[in-house]
């Protein structure tokens, strides 16, 4: 599996996590260990695990980040879609510092295009733009 399909797992087990108010990593994780996702993981196992432990430990800080930079979208205003992209990308800029910033927001918007709507690509783009690392 290669790193852009992972980000797609990733992004889809933050968006599960939210729709079941399921903040919980270790059963996020043991989830995700007890299903063939795992095997298709291989190589990108260790960035999926540091992805979701990093957003779930810095829940609200990433939280509090978007709800700053997107003006006028609080967080219970946006797409589940969107907001799963975001926390994905946010993570990735501030807390996995192997990843260039440009990358992580080229992967959101293209994530974007395929779960978002069509004024998704723009809207995370955007929001990600003022993103310090």
């Amino acid at each position: 599996m290669n790193r852009i399909k992972a980000r797609e797992m990733a992004m889809q087990a933050i968006f599960q996590m939210e729709a079941q108010h399921n903040w919980n990593i270790e059963e996020i994780i043991k989830d995700v260990k007890n299903t063939n996702i795992h095997e298709a993981l291989e190589e990108q196992e260790k960035y999926v695990v540091t992805l979701l432990t990093n957003m779930c430990e810095n829940k609200q800080n990433i939280d509090d980040i978007i709800n700053e930079k997107s003006e006028g979208w609080p967080i219970n205003r946006m797409g589940k879609a969107d907001l799963a992209i975001i926390r994905m990308a946010i993570t990735e800029i501030l807390y996995l510092e192997d990843i260039p910033r440009a990358i992580s927001i080229n992967e959101a918007v293209n994530l974007a295009k395929v779960f978002g709507t069509d004024k998704s690509p723009a809207f995370i783009n955007s929001v990600l733009g003022k993103i310090e690392e």
